[in-house]
């Protein structure tokens, strides 16, 4: 019997994905004893998890909520519009009338440029897609995928049960819940525009701020041999403490150093935003050490 069709006779007698993995991993553990080629690798593995974990995803869960949708009206001039697309960078804008409630188009920023750089009078109407896609909150992920992807459309709107805009959702949103995190070239923003001090006793980082970037500032309070090798940001590492994904609000007070690490934004998925107080002290405690070790190694 083939690997295949192993797999698929699991599926027909046991339903529960938790069992069909477990199949695969004695399967593969198996094969691996045998001395025989690995069909499925790890990688592939973790793959075939997050597919069948999305047939319990919704739209709701991947969606970029409605306070976080970058939109554009229809009324915007020409100069605000060109200001808009070099601050924010995004490929595809909403265009909505009045409000987000009455989304008429989408904008491909690649169509603006093409009639821009023709010199001729970009009129917004004219260039915008008026194509739209409007779902449910609560339509499954993969079912949106596959729409999405006969449609060949890239966005959706997410709309709640009054017809408002409840959110954004792209196809590179849903392909993540599958392969993971996609960045492009923009998302690889530099460090010092993830972190910020509002004081000398407070740090805003975004969750994909580099921890080595936040210790720079707090010094070194991480225990190296404890920390995962697949951590590196401040969000991981808060994850990490938490042992779950926190929720807005939640605090998360670090041994021994006392760091208070508190959650500022979450969404149904990530950590977002984590406010870091009470370094302070911890690196004059780190300061007064140093010196004691120096003062050590004088006397020596």
């Amino acid at each position: 019997m083939t690997f295949l069709q192993t797999l698929k006779s699991h599926f027909i007698k046991h339903p529960e994905e938790e069992e069909v993995l477990e199949t695969v991993e004695e399967i593969m553990d198996e094969r691996e004893e045998r001395g025989d080629k690995v069909l499925v690798d790890s990688h592939e593995l973790l793959l075939l998890k997050n597919l069948f974990k999305m047939k319990d995803v919704r739209a709701s869960q991947v969606m970029i909520p409605r306070v976080d949708i970058v939109g554009i009206p229809d009324t915007i001039t020409p100069s605000d519009l060109k200001a808009l697309i070099i601050r924010d960078k995004f490929t595809r804008l909403p265009v909505y009338n009045k409000t987000l409630d009455n989304i008429i188009g989408i904008l491909h920023v690649k169509d603006y440029l093409c009639a821009y750089l023709q010199n001729q009078d970009v009129r917004l109407n004219d260039i915008i897609n008026h194509s739209i896609l409007f779902v449910p909150a609560s339509i499954r992920a993969l079912d949106l995928l596959r729409e999405m992807q006969a449609k060949k459309i890239q966005m959706s709107v997410v709309v709640d049960e009054y017809g408002g805009t409840d959110g954004l959702i792209t196809l590179e949103d849903l392909l993540e819940v599958i392969v993971g995190e996609i960045e492009d070239e923009h998302d690889a923003l530099d460090q010092t525009e993830l972190i910020s001090r509002p004081n000398e006793t407070t740090i805003l980082a975004d969750a994909k701020a580099d921890l080595k970037d936040i210790e720079i500032i707090t010094g070194d309070f991480i225990d190296q041999e404890k920390l995962p090798e697949d951590i590196d940001t401040i969000g991981g590492y808060v994850f990490h403490l938490a042992g779950r994904l926190p929720h807005k609000g939640e605090v998360i007070i670090h041994q021994p150093s006392g760091i208070r690490l508190q959650v500022v934004d979450v969404d149904s998925r990530h950590i977002k935003k984590v406010k870091i107080t009470r370094f302070k002290s911890y690196q004059k405690q780190q300061d007064k050490k140093q010196k004691q070790e120096k003062k050590h190694k004088k006397c020596r």
